[in-house]
């Protein structure tokens, strides 16, 4: 068992040299982390958990955690979510981009996923600059916060990668197993199990093969049953008043994607069955994302979306809303004959596309890596 461990962790640094070497660097850092926080005496604040204020109550995360504190001291619990959580988070996002883009960009991508404070972001940076320094010594990152969004995205990340990794699978024992999982996710973290039990949901019903419609229905039945109790002893309509659309991130995560994609419909001359067999799962969360947002808008269910913004759709989901447009971006460009897209501007922007992100890719990947790395260091 541990040689073949060794084995398929050679063979992933075979195929995926560059990024493990760079994982490794990140793990150093990781580790300057521990000891700055654990120096400042902050692994208290970053290790806590309330469970009085949940619309639904994730037991299985209670559970674990009071296991864990029970067993474990907070030197050692605060590795576990300062080093081990995010490097294993950053490596499972990773595999997960690797399913749609390059190596290089998938890793710049999960390691910019990662970048965000526990109280500010990029954009807080942009806008605040001259006191950028005062801010990082402040802060840490917001990855290691346990157990949300520390543990929960671990968790979410190990199904997901796992249901996208078997979608053709068609033994009867192994989908219902693949059910359980999704649906039991409600329990680690509910507004998080959305996205997961509908990419599910897809799988289910479009990529497994083999296996009857009846069956197909009993898997939902399945779900709705695993779900029921929870849904039942809610406390949804209790905790606070009802939260504030975000417009920038509408904006920036949901419209610009969209727009995006429709012009590189034109101008690329994509295929749709492309689209929806590599990419419906993505768009499946930019649809439930947007569904969230309209019942909050419109006051029919009462989420609080600053949370669900600085937890799975910060790791990773916002981020995989722009690998489809970056999958077509760096295609190579192709001259046709006739429609909009054997326009002179159309081939221009095919052309400069093509360049920044396949051309200029070592020159581009290699600065943002530094930029990352020097703005996620220790202060």
């Amino acid at each position: 068992m541990v040689s073949n461990s060794l084995k398929s962790l050679y063979d992933f640094y075979k195929i995926h040299r560059e990024s493990t070497i760079l994982m490794f660097l990140y793990s150093i850092i990781l580790n300057v982390w521990f000891v700055t926080l654990f120096n400042n005496s902050k692994l208290p604040q970053i290790i806590e958990f309330e469970n009085d204020n949940f619309y639904f109550i994730p037991h299985f995360t209670f559970l674990l955690y009071k296991i864990l504190n029970s067993f474990f001291s907070i030197e050692i619990m605060g590795y576990f979510t300062i080093v081990v959580i995010p490097f294993f988070i950053l490596l499972l996002t990773y595999k997960i981009f690797y399913f749609y883009v390059s190596s290089k960009l998938s890793f710049l991508l999960a390691l910019l996923t990662q970048s965000i404070y526990n109280d500010f972001n990029l954009r807080d940076v942009f806008l605040n600059f001259s006191n950028i320094s005062e801010l990082l010594k402040k802060d840490y990152l917001l990855i290691f916060n346990f157990p949300f969004p520390s543990i929960s995205i671990l968790i979410f990340l190990l199904i997901f990668h796992q249901i996208i990794n078997y979608r053709k699978i068609s033994d009867l024992n192994k989908i219902s197993f693949f059910t359980i999982l999704s649906f039991s996710f409600f329990y680690v973290n509910a507004l998080d199990s959305f996205f997961l039990i509908s990419a599910w949901i897809l799988i289910l019903f479009f990529d497994v093969k083999k296996i009857s419609f009846k069956n197909r229905v009993f898997q939902i039945i399945l779900g709705i049953t695993i779900l029921s109790p929870g849904l039942y002893y809610g406390n949804v309509k209790q905790i606070h008043e009802y939260s504030n659309v975000n417009l920038y991130n509408i904006i920036l995560y949901n419209l610009f994607p969209l727009i995006l994609s429709l012009l590189l419909y034109f101008v690329k001359r994509i295929d749709l069955k492309e689209v929806w067999f590599k990419f419906k799962i993505i768009y499946a969360f930019i649809f439930v994302e947007v569904l969230i947002n309209l019942l909050v808008y419109l006051n029919i269910f009462n989420l609080n979306l600053e949370i669900a913004n600085k937890e799975i759709l910060q790791f990773p989901i916002h981020m995989m809303y722009y690998l489809p447009l970056i999958y077509y971006l760096k295609r190579n460009p192709f001259q046709y004959n006739y429609g909009i897209e054997s326009k002179s501007l159309s081939l221009k922007i095919t052309k400069n596309s093509y360049f920044l992100f396949e051309k200029s890719k070592y020159y581009v990947f290699y600065i943002l890596i530094l930029l990352i790395f020097y703005f996620i260091l220790p202060r």
